[in-house]
């Protein structure tokens, strides 16, 4: 190292090398930004709310990780794992402003704490002598390109769900509009109710919607901006930075960081039925998944480093913190740390007992904070998470090839795949227990948190069942553990042979994940209905592929290695048949945009939307609005009314007497299994009685009913049955260009002045 180099080493300044290494981070950013900019997100205000996220969160978050960490550490680190703790400050900071209903909060309370941190005499302290470690200048860029892999689903989203239908009516994903009026829940009124249904509470993990109002309040962009287009933006590289970030602090080595981050994004799953498929750690049509992998990382790297002896003061407040922060922001990912820290205590009473005390206090630790998050977040409420290993079968992609058949022969193999399958990112996290290091053997504690996660994660599909099939979300959050797990593993299994057999190894393993994707279904023919054994032949002869890739393997190494090197490439031939499936998509065309009868399921039309955003430009942020349509279709068959429905409460920004009532606390607890809630009627017919028939018929006793309910505003969606006019009851303010909706203010009842 020069001595210029160690200067600024000892003076706490970066490298050239560091700050490289990092650059391509926010450029990789930028590339997003660009390419979401010719689909709607305008490039300045979307760059000024990357800025202000710069430094209400990644500014004070750094700042805290500093505070918390060991003097060794990385650029990258605190800004990558820092970020979660200032997605927290920003949470706190908006649902203050949430409920004064005010923008200030969402800068000035973040910048106070960073402010206070530089102020304060112990904090400052960590904060400067808290040191960067070197890394090559490659890392950097080699983490950065990874992030790319998910441009072809970024782009597809992106055509999918549009900011504006100029062209006509469109159908977007039906949860999109869910999500922004939740957002808009937040941005004006706090975490009071649920926005399409006025008298049900607030049960769902509503803290990423929180985040999304602090972006907008403290940018400016609107809300659908930070959904549909920004949040799904950075998504990739904060998966990418994050993931590298905690296997950085785990291992110390920059490649093993770079090789986690390509795991998680092209890591796959198993995949013997030469089918493309993709399957990358986060979907944009799911911001609470996206905005949840930074904060689980965050947390498993706090847990090292209180059981390595890392951490300083203040680590147990960050610990319970990003428990919270990690279940609010999406329910799947504290239990597959929890189910791993369990997995860490027994293993520690049987190899480290020294440590074994200090992870069961975490466990409980965990657990206590995660019951906090589901009474006080959650409202008590499983959100429609059922025990049901059948139902769940029948849900997965194995059980519709194989015809949902019945049987206990198609139940086994399809559990025998969901698990193989959703353990093959972390397959390689299997040669850790092989060591008995402390650092990265079966008696480091972490060890088996990634590996308890993943195995967790992979068996939820297996066992529960959740409407919207969000079971899966379980699978998809243990994606970036099974990974870093996977990347430490290789380090350990490469770390006792050559240069040249290392070469040798991985060419094995790219070949046998080839071989394990193309030729099973060559050899033992395709997948056939009702046939439980077509599955399993062809499962039993990608199992021997992959066991020869390993018996070649053991021929290179000596005999004392031959058992983990043979293992390790029998493991990595199943995870790389999921990278060749995931290659396999990136050939497909993009779907044409195209528009979509208004009567179409989950239709909108720009004058849809513009009405909505008339009653919100035109309205008062806790004003009460009524909507005369439920459902995704405008007027369905009896018994067919798939209640998801939410644009009203989306646009107008406001509370909806009644609107769509799907994914509803009330719903979830009535039919919580599968789509039986989505079609389930609304539970309360004299409410719904009196909004639609205001629509209908309206009456002088019903405007007073409704009157004295908070309703000010009226949205009139032309497409379903409604009388020409509201009045004298109501006052027509807005028409939609195209006809397809009406905004209506109510008129105060007689002798009633307005509120």
């Amino acid at each position: 190292m020069s001595a210029d180099a160690v200067a600024l080493r000892r003076a706490g300044l970066p490298e050239l090398s560091q700050v490289l290494g990092t650059l391509w981070l926010p450029v990789g950013t930028l590339v997003f930004l660009t390419y979401t900019a010719s689909y709607g997100l305008p490039f300045g205000p979307g760059l000024l709310a990357l800025v202000m996220i710069g430094v209400t969160q990644v500014l004070p978050g750094a700042l805290l990780w500093r505070c918390l960490r060991p003097r060794r550490g990385w650029l990258l680190e605190d800004v990558a794992l820092g970020f979660s703790l200032g997605i927290g400050l920003a949470v706190l900071s908006q649902i203050v402003g949430g409920y004064l209903d005010a923008r200030w909060p969402s800068v000035v309370l973040p910048l106070a704490v960073a402010a206070a941190l530089i102020a304060t005499p112990v904090t400052r302290r960590r904060i400067v002598e808290a040191r960067w470690e070197p890394v090559p200048w490659w890392m950097g860029a080699g983490v950065a390109a990874f992030a790319l892999a998910a441009l072809p689903q970024l782009l597809t989203f992106a055509r999918q769900n549009r900011v504006t239908w100029p062209d006509g009516p469109g159908a977007p994903q039906v949860d999109q509009y869910f999500h922004i009026a939740l957002a808009g829940q937040m941005l004006h009124r706090g975490p009071t109710a649920w926005p399409f249904v006025s008298t049900e509470p607030l049960e769902y993990h509503w803290l990423t919607h929180v985040w999304m109002a602090q972006v907008t309040a403290s940018s400016g962009l609107g809300l659908d901006q930070v959904d549909l287009r920004l949040l799904p933006t950075i998504v990739p590289v904060l998966t990418v930075a994050s993931t590298a970030a905690l296997a950085l602090r785990l291992s110390g080595k920059p490649w093993v960081a770079t090789l986690a981050a390509g795991i998680v994004m092209i890591g796959g799953k198993a995949n013997p039925w030469a089918i493309p498929g993709n399957h990358l750690p986060f979907t944009p049509d799911s911001p609470t998944l996206g905005l949840s992998v930074p904060v689980l990382l965050s947390l498993v790297a706090v847990l090292a480093m209180r059981w390595r002896g890392q951490a300083r003061s203040g680590s147990m407040i960050a610990l319970i913190a990003l428990t919270v922060l990690a279940s609010g922001t999406k329910g799947s990912t504290t239990p597959l740390v929890i189910a791993g820290t369990g997995l860490a205590l027994v293993a520690m009473l049987l190899w480290r007992r020294t440590v074994a005390r200090l992870v069961l206090l975490d466990f409980v630790v965990l657990c206590a904070a995660l019951m906090l998050t589901v009474r006080i977040i959650f409202g008590g409420s499983a959100a429609g998470l059922t025990y049901n290993p059948d139902a769940a079968a029948h849900m997965t992609m194995m059980g519709g090839l194989l015809g949902v058949a019945q049987s206990r022969a198609a139940h086994a193999v399809i559990v025998i795949y969901l698990l193989v399958a959703g353990m093959s990112r972390g397959a390689l996290a299997f040669a850790l227990p092989f060591r008995s290091s402390t650092t990265d053997g079966r008696r480091d504690p972490i060890t088996w948190v990634l590996i308890g996660g993943t195995i967790a994660g992979s068996c939820a599909p297996a066992l529960f069942v959740q409407p919207g099939a969000s079971q899966y979300y379980f699978l998809v959050s243990a994606y970036p553990l099974g990974a870093v797990g996977s990347a430490l593993g290789v380090a350990v299994l490469l770390r006792t042979v050559g240069r040249r057999q290392k070469a040798v190894l991985a060419l094995i393993a790219v070949a046998g994940g080839l071989a394990v994707y193309a030729l099973p279904t060559i050899i033992a023919g395709n997948v056939r209905h009702d046939d439980p054994g077509s599955a399993a032949r062809i499962m039993l002869v990608a199992l021997g592929i992959a066991a020869v890739a390993g018996l070649v393997a053991t021929a290179l190494v000596r005999p004392a290695l031959r058992l983990r090197i043979g293992l390790g490439a029998v493991a990595a031939a199943i995870l790389s048949s999921g990278t060749i499936a995931m290659m396999d998509t990136w050939g497909d065309p993009l779907p044409r945009t195209h528009s979509v009868s208004l009567g179409a399921p989950g239709a909108v039309s720009q004058g849809q939307i513009d009405t909505a955003r008339f009653i919100r430009n035109h309205s008062r942020g806790h004003d009460l609005v009524m909507s005369n349509r439920h459902c995704m279709t405008p007027n369905p068959e009896p018994g067919r009314c798939d209640n998801r429905r939410f644009v009203v409460a989306a646009f107008s920004e406001r509370q909806v007497l009644l609107e769509g009532w799907g994914y509803s606390p009330t719903v979830s607890r009535l039919a919580p299994q599968g789509r039986l809630s989505m079609t389930l009627p609304f539970w309360n017919q004299p409410l719904q009685r009196l909004n639609d028939g205001f629509f209908t018929r309206p009456t002088a006793k019903a405007r007073m009913l409704l009157w004295d309910k908070g309703v000010r505003w009226a949205y009139s969606d032309n497409q379903v049955p409604h009388t020409v006019s509201l009045a004298p009851y109501a006052r027509a303010r807005y028409h939609a260009k195209d006809g397809s909706a009406t905004a209506w203010q109510l008129l105060p009842p007689p002798r009633r002045s307005a509120s």
